[in-house]
């Protein structure tokens, strides 16, 4: 239940945003090839 509830909220989030003239850019990494995790 509580995946379902984070799910809509980001949908919600991001809809709100993309109708406010926002691009939705997938994520990537900031540093390219980069073996670690942060």
């Amino acid at each position: 239940m509580c995946g379902a509830k984070r799910k809509d909220t980001r949908e919600v989030s991001e809809f709100f945003f993309e109708a406010r003239g926002h691009k939705r850019v997938s994520s990537s990494s900031l540093v390219p090839d980069d073996p670690t995790l942060l």
